[in-house]
């Protein structure tokens, strides 16, 4: 029997998930909750359904710039997740991507997580690119000899692609000398 691994690759903007021995994700999502806002019932949705939702709902973000700001919709994002990929629950090993220069208090709630919460039996976080680019946020990580270089890390929370996007605006006290 083949040992499987559940991948998951947590991202500000969207979550990717599958199985280690498959070459495309299971499921890719978008990394919100949704809690309605109806009083009475505080149904509450993940990923797809909570996009389709929206207009009911009070919508959340649990990850952002890659770091987890809300660990209880964090939780239900990855229950969520792990119940598309292993309905089942038969896979106990888990590899999560991390964000670079994580904190230790943010490793090793994310280990708690997973150990008493997922029943996890082996967790492995690890980076999850050379050069990432995802929403909000730049990664880059140097190797020398086939070594990570954690001082050589590079990270900008600064959303390159968006902030270009927005207009500019310039004022000039002598316009035509600014041309």
């Amino acid at each position: 029997m083949e040992n499987k691994t559940i991948v998951i690759d947590n991202g500000s903007g969207y979550i990717k998930a599958g199985i280690n021995s498959s070459e495309e994700p299971t499921i890719v999502f978008p990394t919100i909750v949704g809690i309605e806002k109806n009083d009475e019932t505080k149904r509450i949705y993940t990923g797809d359904e909570a996009f389709f939702h929206e207009s009911n709902l009070n919508i959340y973000r649990p990850i952002d710039h890659g770091h987890i700001s809300d660990w209880d919709k964090a939780q239900k994002v990855w229950d969520y997740t792990l119940n598309c990929v292993d309905p089942s629950k038969s896979i106990k090993d888990i590899l999560l991507t991390e964000p670079p220069l994580c904190s230790i208090s943010h490793r090793k709630k994310m280990r708690e997580i997973f150990f008493e919460y997922f029943d996890t039996l082996n967790l492995n976080l690890s980076f999850s690119g050379l050069i990432n680019r995802r929403k909000g946020l730049l990664n880059a990580y140097q190797f020398f000899e086939g070594i990570l270089k954690k001082t050589l890390l590079f990270r900008s929370d600064f959303d390159y692609g968006k902030n270009i996007k927005k207009p500019m605006v310039f004022g000039s006290l002598t316009p035509s000398e600014d041309q």
